[in-house]
């Protein structure tokens, strides 16, 4: 899975003039990423160093801004003090007055739109030291003699080696001077020494930095453009990287008509976990100008990314139509189904009723048979009652505002009939799900969502995480997500006792209904083939840019700085059919220390029945399966082992998709 634009930071310090006085600057390196985790060679990046006191959080004494371009490495470096200089003189920071945090700032695109965030202690460093020891040290007076007979005058407090035979400190200049301890080598070779350890201590920790992706340190975030923008509501949202071994616990989006808006001011909780996620801001005042941006926290503090500006619409303009969008026809049986769509823009004027009205005539409106199905902006399922067997209906969504009554695009089924050359295939729940002919495959055009095996034995719904128990598990931790993004399952619960395999076709039916069976991993690398080697498929004839043509238009966060992913244009997606939509995955560490359900309406991953196997050791893995996962933020399919990270395997949740024998 794809992470934000990340730094990597090794702290040098320079220990340039150390002995004559305190350097006005030291050194700061960062190893840059993109949003697609490639490095970034040979780019300019806007950098901006505040330097806060107190804590992570803490009232900023320096800021200063620079812009530096990475080697050929990704590698960018700055020396701290020598920047332009935004608030406070770096000469004149008491570093006695500690502890001092580094907060940097980073815009990729070498501008000054900062996205990305990282705040971190600065342990003691060796001019810090050399101002509170060596620069205090005590004058010696001027008038001293030849040490000749000076015994009690000066002391192995003072110089740790003294002759015996010292006078009484009369016409001694030249010997001993005012700068104190500077003129004893002895006392620079102290002060040298404790400046090297200071600076070894830092170089290792940069080294384990560099070595553990993990660091002890707040998240990174950024915050997405501001859209959907009304006169009392607007979506905002972020993207969280968090580099520590600190789990995110919450996040969202802050606001405030103040231009540094924190959680005191109105503010979502937008679940937790890194990825990206999308809040809505409502309550808001029209014609007024907000601030916002996104946040997120672990138990070290809390992030923030850039500040965005926005103004909501004016109370006396004039509304247009709501936007809204159909989404595709399920469950069909023989008199029932489920549509539903989704709201992505209410016109300027709020949006008091929405739904789908359906008719055996093209077209249908609210004048004729449809649903209610609550009102304002985002996602929504219907259900479509009293149907006739055998007969062809036409469905559309709608939303109401005071323009007035916006459609969605006309879709068509037939209750008791299958899809065109493909089937339906229903569950033991009584679940009914609509199936997709891609090239040689028949696939689920729906994420499986029953709680039963064929066979009636239950799967309970865990509340832990294992790879020895099958478990199934809500979507977002919210048993109302089930009907649209079907349930999670773990490893063991997929297979139910099946042996693993990467045959065509697998042999497992697994938690799959009868004539169907868990996909292998190379039917997937059929599946994604098959897409490749199809013009109509591709994003911009890049033939591994396949990820839009397996998602769905909706069930998807907006991501909008990668042209080909998922997230960009939600409208072009779909064009296999298989319309996957991110139920996330339930996550959890190995030994269960931190559990949840992350990357909702940002991944689908689903398992297949391949196991890792180690040649060298001859042995099959015990503790990973392959899956298969498309991501809002990238173009491409990914088909890995679960041991991608070393805090997933088996025992995490993914979603299924059966394939039929």
């Amino acid at each position: 899975m794809k992470k934000l634009t990340t730094l990597i930071t090794i702290m040098v310090l320079s220990l340039t003039s150390m002995f004559a006085q305190a350097p006005e600057k030291f050194n700061y390196q960062a190893v840059v990423r993109n949003a697609s985790n490639q490095l970034m060679v040979n780019a300019s990046v806007g950098v901006r160093v505040s330097i806060l006191q107190g804590s992570a959080s803490g009232s900023a004494v320096y800021v200063e801004t620079q812009t530096v371009t990475t080697n050929a490495n990704g590698l960018m470096t700055i020396a701290i003090g020598g920047g332009n200089a935004q608030q406070g003189t770096f000469a004149n920071i008491d570093w006695a007055s500690g502890p001092y945090f580094l907060k940097t700032e980073t815009d990729p695109n070498g501008g000054s739109n900062y996205s990305v965030t990282t705040t971190q202690q600065l342990m003691s460093v060796p001019y810090a030291l050399y101002a509170k020891e060596a620069g205090n040290a005590a004058a010696i007076p001027t008038n001293v003699s030849a040490f000749t007979n000076d015994a009690g005058y000066i002391t192995n407090a003072d110089i740790p080696t003294v002759p015996t035979n010292i006078s009484q400190l009369v016409n001694d200049a030249g010997y001993v001077t005012a700068v104190g301890c500077e003129s004893v080598s002895l006392c620079d070779l102290q002060d040298t020494l404790a400046a090297l350890r200071d600076t070894i201590t830092l170089l290792q920790a940069a080294i384990e930095t560099l070595t553990n992706p993990y660091i002890e340190s707040t998240p990174m975030v950024s915050t997405t453009v501001v859209s959907y923008i009304t006169q009392t509501s607007a979506y905002c949202g972020g993207v969280v990287t968090n580099m520590s071994n600190n789990p995110v616990t919450a996040r969202g989006i802050c606001w405030s008509t103040n231009p540094q808006p924190t959680l005191s001011d109105a503010h979502t909780n937008d679940g937790a976990g890194v990825g990206s996620f999308t809040g809505l801001m409502s309550g808001l005042t029209p014609n007024t100008t907000y601030y916002a941006r996104a946040y997120a926290t672990n138990s070290l503090g809390t992030a923030y990314g850039a500040v965005v500006s926005f103004t909501t619409n004016d109370v006396t303009a004039v509304a247009d139509l709501p936007t809204v969008i159909t989404s595709p026809v399920a469950d069909i049986i023989q008199n029932h189904a489920t549509c539903g769509g989704m709201v992505t823009a209410d016109g300027g004027a709020p949006v008091t009723e929405r739904g789908v009205c359906w008719s055996t005539s093209a077209n249908p409106s609210v004048t004729g048979q449809h649903s209610s199905d609550g009102s304002g902006l985002g996602e929504f399922i219907s259900n479509i009652a009293g149907l006739t067997v055998n007969t062809t209906y036409y469905v559309r969504a709608y939303a109401t505002n005071s323009a007035g009554t916006a459609y969605g695009e006309t879709l068509s089924f037939t209750p008791g009939v299958s899809c065109p050359g493909t089937p339906t295939v229903t569950d033991y729940d009584g679940n009914t799900y609509n199936t997709v002919q891609i090239g040689t495959q028949c696939w689920m055009k729906e994420n499986l969502k029953t709680r039963h095996y064929a066979d009636g034995t239950t799967i309970p719904v865990g509340s832990v995480s294992s790879s020895t128990t099958a478990y199934c598990y809500y979507p977002n931790g919210n048993t109302s997500t089930k009907d649209m993004y079907g349930m999670l399952y773990n490893w063991k619960a997929v297979m139910n006792n099946s042996t693993h395999s990467n045959a065509i076709p697998s042999g497992v039916q697994g938690v799959c209904p009868t004539g169907w069976h868990v996909p292998s991993d190379a039917e997937f690398t059929v599946l994604t083939n098959y897409l490749s080697n199809n013009d109509e498929y591709i994003c911009t004839l890049e033939q591994t840019y396949i990820a839009k043509a397996l998602a769905d238009t909706i069930g998807w966060n907006a991501y909008n700085f990668v042209t080909c992913s998922i997230g960009y244009d939600l409208l072009t997606n779909n064009a296999s059919g298989f319309s996957a939509r991110g139920a996330g995955f339930y996550y959890a560490y190995w030994d269960n220390s931190s559990m949840s359900s992350r990357n909702f309406k940002a991944d689908a991953a689903f398992w297949t029945t391949r196991v890792p196997y180690d040649a060298t050791e001859g042995l099959y893995d015990a503790d990973h399966a392959y899956n298969v996962t498309i991501s809002n933020s990238s173009a491409t399919v990914s088909q890995i082992s679960s041991n991608y990270g070393l805090d997933q395997g088996k025992w995490q949740g993914c979603s299924v998709r059966c394939l039929k024998d």
